[in-house]
Formats: C-alpha cells, structure tokens, sequence
C-alpha cells in the first residue's frame, strides 16, 4: 500500500497537458488490458476510471487490486475466438463463442442476437452524433432484456486469487 499521485482519465485538461498524444494514451491502455482479458492470467476486475491513472509521462497507474480474476486457458481462447468472430462480422460464431463463455442462456434465440448484431454494427460512429442518446439507451435496455444474457459467476464476482491458495 503506497500513495501513488497520477491524473485522472476523465480531467480532459491535464490529459491534454501530457507529455504523451491521446493516440499513444489509448494505444497504451489496450496494450495493457487487452491482454488481461485475451490471455490466460490474473487480470484486474475492476478497471474503472476511479482505478486507471496516468503519470504527466503518460505511464498507467492501476489501483485498488482487490477485485482480480482469472481466465483460463480454454477461456482466453474462447475470448479470443468471439473478439475474432466479432471483426470478421461472423455472428454465428461469435454466438456460439458467447454461448462457450456462457454469457447466453439455453433458450436464447440465436436468429434474434444475430439480427441485433447485424443491426448494430451496421452503425457508423457518426452516426451516433444524430442520436438520441436517452432513446438509445432505452433501446439498448430493452434489447438486453429481451436477448437472455447472463453474466456468468466466475467472470463476473472474483476474489482475490491469493485469497482461494492454501499452503
């Protein structure tokens, strides 16, 4: 435990004062992350913005470890399949990915997930300028509800790992 000073992602001022573009910022932090969810690991479970800072030299700063996780090898590449699936615009492979995973329940109907997929990367992000935002959110809240995903336990409530090691 240690005091660490850094800036906050969300104060727009001092990320513009960085000694690093935004570009070299965001290409930062997916190289950070992206790896803890497409790799077998620990990763932290808890990336909000309130955990990620960033030093003026622009290196990231994690905090507060006490939410971790761990993929293992089958799911990482499960995640690295759906992630694959997704770009190449293959959604029923990207379905049954989201079902290995177990984020689809059994009675999920993969014509309608697909339909919705289809629907929504069809958007340019342009697009989403001329939208209401409120409306879409409803939207979105109702396609949830009407697709059955779950979150599944072991990827969603982690403990520490170290918490669960006898020795």
């Amino acid at each position: 435990m240690e005091w660490v000073k850094g800036i906050n992602l969300t104060d727009q001022e001092a990320v513009d004062n960085l000694k690093v573009s935004r570009r070299e910022l965001a290409r930062r932090l997916v190289h950070l992350f992206l790896p803890q969810w497409l790799e077998a690991g620990v990763f932290h479970a808890d990336p909000h913005s309130g955990n990620v800072l960033v030093s003026p030299e622009g290196e990231i700063i994690l905090l507060d470890f006490g939410m971790v996780g761990e993929i293992s090898n089958k799911d990482a590449t499960d995640f690295q399949g759906l992630v694959e699936s997704f770009l190449a615009k293959n959604y029923s492979k990207t379905i049954e990915r989201l079902k290995k995973l177990g984020f689809l329940l059994p009675e999920a109907d993969p014509r309608t997930i697909e339909r919705v997929l289809v629907e929504w990367t069809s958007y340019k992000p342009a697009d989403f300028l001329e939208m209401d935002m409120s409306a879409l959110k409803m939207e979105l809240a109702d396609m949830i509800h009407q697709c059955p995903f779950k979150s599944p336990y072991d990827l969603c409530f982690w403990d520490a790992p170290w918490q669960r090691w006898k020795g």
